[in-house]
């Protein structure tokens, strides 16, 4: 096998990936990866600073909705993650629509 090379080219929205397997002699394992678009989140955060500096939400608010969605775990299991969001949609409730656009994207 000359060529040693997987690319694979994910745009928009996110995408989810079971077992990838090239070559001889590889050893299939039961593993997943997820990849979130940054584009996408780059986009969820522009329309979240919009929609609370309209609704005069604090810029501290604003950078705690951010640091806390982007240390979600999108790998963790569905009802860990479902848990996490739901708090989030509490807690910052002014955001709920580009967060659910977001989280509808990622979780497909």
């Amino acid at each position: 096998m000359t060529n040693k090379h997987i690319n694979i080219d994910v745009s928009g929205g996110s995408a989810h990936f079971g077992n990838v397997v090239q070559g001889e002699e590889v050893k299939v394992t039961d593993a997943s990866s997820q990849a979130v678009d940054p584009a996408l989140m780059r986009q969820c955060f522009a329309e979240i600073r919009r929609l609370g500096e309209a609704a005069q939400v604090s810029g501290t608010e604003i950078r705690q909705l951010k640091d806390t969605v982007e240390s979600l775990d999108f790998k963790q299991e569905k009802s860990s993650l479902s848990t996490d969001i739901l708090a989030i949609y509490e807690t910052y409730s002014w955001a709920i629509e580009p967060l659910k656009k977001l989280f509808t994207t990622i979780l497909g």
